[in-house]
């Protein structure tokens, strides 16, 4: 899976930086230097006695160490702050789209399981069986539907992948699943459900008949943005469910004879 390399390289860069960082305050406390004193050695002579003017050359060593320690803060600090983010990116990711909870979960967690799950086909046979009967399904539909936990789910969802028994694409922030062996014709339908939206500009290009409807009537229809629209119409046109009335820049899009079919069976 695309990423799932790239996820493990970022995590282990953000855990040695956080460790170094934290590893800078020990390394850099300033050491005793009792053991270079003689216990036995004493200053009878007066002329040997320091002054009250002279400086004590410890207090110049405690500056040379404050002075050398602020460095060594602003390196903690970036590191910290690095790998603070990456954890960061990696957990409001995972929160907020599907496919990429997918990739950190494959990339992270599929290993540790890996050698626990192996032995379990009865599992891995139950997502095969439910994505062949279920074409189209995405992982949190999965995942419930069968009961399991994220990490055995996409180890077992990368291994059927990998084996060429599945395959899955992105769907917005989605990821959906089939069977490799599903015929082409079937599989264009699957990858542009006609749901939600999609089946919406149908139904109201139905209406409109042999005419048609331009974009901004059915932005206007719909109550919907301009770039919503022009995506789903991407993806209908691509599937040969809606057509133009000729080659003008803003024509009207009509029903072809396929999305006449789909929305009487709809009906």
């Amino acid at each position: 899976m695309r990423g799932k390399w790239f996820v493990r390289i970022l995590t282990i860069l953000a855990i040695i930086s956080l460790c170094y960082g934290l590893s800078l305050d020990e390394s850099k406390k300033p050491q005793s230097n009792d053991s270079d004193i003689d216990p036995f050695e004493t200053s009878d002579s007066p002329t040997e006695s320091t002054s009250g003017d002279e400086i004590p050359e410890s207090a110049n060593n405690k500056g040379s160490i404050n002075n050398d320690e602020n460095p060594s803060n602003g390196l903690k600090i970036k590191l910290i702050g690095f790998s603070s983010g990456v954890i960061s990116i990696l957990f409001l990711g995972s929160l907020l789209f599907e496919f990429f909870r997918i990739i950190v979960l494959a990339a992270l967690l599929t290993p540790l399981i890996a050698k626990k799950q192996a032995s379990k086909e009865l599992t891995k046979g139950r997502i095969l069986g439910f994505i062949e009967a279920n074409a189209g399904i995405h992982f949190s539909a999965l995942r419930d539907a069968l009961k399991l936990a994220n990490g055995v789910t996409a180890y077992h969802l990368q291994t059927l992948e990998t084996q060429g028994t599945i395959i899955s694409w992105r769907d917005g922030k989605l990821r959906r699943y089939a069977s490799s062996d599903l015929p082409k014709k079937e599989m264009d339908t699957i990858s542009t459900p006609i749901v939600g939206t999609r089946l919406a500009i149908l139904q109201i290009l139905s209406e409109a008949g042999s005419i048609g409807l331009t974009n901004k009537e059915i932005t206007k229809k719909l109550a919907i943005s301009k770039q919503l629209l022009s995506h789903h119409v991407k993806k209908l046109d691509a599937n040969r469910l809606i057509e133009k009335s000729n080659i003008k820049k803003n024509t009207p899009w009509r029903l072809t004879q396929q999305g006449s079919i789909i929305i009487k069976s709809t009906l």
